[in-house]
């Protein structure tokens, strides 16, 4: 008798766990440690990919334990992954230490890499996101723009990219179907985080989703086979949450007080709990009611991308590996450092002119635009790859009407915005 009870307690615990997700985070046993991991990909739920700064690693058991197994050429940084089945993987990148970006394949299970861009008809610019079903393969980018598409047809072996109009720039996509694919970035009137979605393979696009905050970004998409799903917005106290498989997408508040957050990994485990990682900083914020309220929660660094697999798992990327089950939790308090450039301008207020000072505290890819109020882009002074150190711009704003601007800073490590007064 007491042997049944036993089990109908246990058989009680689990359903309680699967339905309301009661587990907790916790570090995973061996991974390694970066400023921010920015993707992972499942082939199943034990053997999955995920690197950054050139280093490739593999885990066979679901994600606790990872070995290094593959070097990208080039230092590159790792802003995408996705496998197609064990032997065959592509990897995105944003930045590599020879200046340039590429996109790269491996037909060995991720020890050898080739940089494949001259298979792309249309030209390289750079992938942020990537995803496939079946032999079709999507890839989106850049956050620094252009925002272009990438198409593949045929695992991979041609691809075919475009830019999409109705976007400024891209950084995450998924497959709905073989021909209905979304996509996410910003808009080209106010920099706007936008959703896209075409049912054509990718021909025409429209938009479903469109924040009201300038500067901002639709970070990362997922959604649940139930419809349910998330779209992170960065630099904005609002995300998209859909309930229709994102035909469409309402603004919801996430922090009460209005704060702007770098919102990046997205995901709901169930109906219930679901999770907005911040991407540039520590900490996380988490729904238990299906997104209707949040709350910020004491866990994780750099958080990027959120999964799951089907054994009542999630993992999150950051700046080590997250993992979300029913073991104990080792308290994977919130540890990240973000790369230390700065951005400064004055004098202000100005009548004209303002000096712009620009520390890189690590290689990257510098973008550094004068924005007007309404978000539009008037002069972009830099768009390149950047070694670490010390820069300097002059800017004068005479011919312009007065009012607001901004000196709005972008990197692979994050962004940041300077208000100038013009009087």
């Amino acid at each position: 008798m007491k042997k049944a009870i036993m089990i109908f307690l246990m058989f009680l615990l689990l359903i309680k766990f699967d339905v309301y997700g009661q587990g907790s985070w916790r570090i995973a046993a061996k991974a390694p440690v970066f400023n921010r991991i920015d993707d992972i990909n499942f082939i199943n739920d034990s053997t999955a990919f995920m690197g950054q700064d050139g280093k490739v690693y593999k885990s066979v058991d679901g994600g606790d334990n990872w070995d290094s197994i593959g070097i990208l050429p080039n230092n590159a940084y790792i802003r995408s992954i996705e496998f197609v089945n064990d032997s065959t993987g592509f990897i995105g990148s944003i930045f590599d230490a020879v200046g340039g970006v590429g996109l790269y394949k491996t037909t060995d299970g991720g020890r050898h890499w080739d940089r494949i861009n001259d298979v792309v008809d249309g030209g390289m610019y750079g992938i942020c996101g990537l995803d496939h079903r079946g032999s079709t393969i999507i890839g989106v980018g850049i956050y620094s723009e252009p925002g272009r598409f990438y198409i593949s047809r045929n695992n991979g072996v041609t691809w075919q990219g475009w830019q999409i109009k109705e976007s400024a720039a891209l950084v995450d996509c998924l497959i709905l179907d073989e021909n209905t694919f979304l996509v996410s970035g910003n808009s080209p009137d106010g920099r706007k985080a936008v959703i896209l979605k075409s049912e054509d393979g990718g021909l025409t696009w429209k938009e479903v989703a469109k924040s009201t905050h300038n500067m901002t970004y639709c970070w990362k998409l997922s959604i649940k086979d139930s419809g349910l799903g998330l779209g992170s917005i960065e630099d904005a106290p609002t995300s998209f949450i859909t309930y229709d498989n994102g035909s469409t997408w309402e603004e919801i508040a996430i922090t009460s007080d209005q704060s702007n957050q770098r919102f990046g990994g997205a995901y709901f485990f169930n109906e219930l709990l679901g999770w907005l990682g911040i991407q540039w900083g520590s900490g996380t914020y988490e729904t238990r009611d299906g997104g209707k309220t949040w709350n910020l929660i004491n866990f994780g660094g750099a958080i990027n991308k959120i999964t799951s697999t089907s054994k009542g798992r999630a993992i999150a990327t950051g700046n080590t590996i997250y993992i979300y089950d029913h073991k104990v939790s080792n308290h994977p308090n919130p540890v990240d450092t973000p790369a230390s450039h700065r951005l400064s301008s004055g004098p202000n207020p100005t009548d004209s002119h303002i000096e712009i000072k620009v520390h890189i505290d690590c290689q990257t890819a510098l973008r550094l635009d004068i924005v007007n109020s309404a978000g539009q882009i008037i002069k972009t002074l830099a768009h390149q790859n950047t070694p670490a150190g010390d820069y300097k711009w002059d800017y004068n704003f005479s011919g312009l009407p007065a009012g607001v601007f901004f000196v709005w800073m972008r990197t692979n490590e994050g962004h940041q915005v300077n208000r100038i007064l013009v009087r």
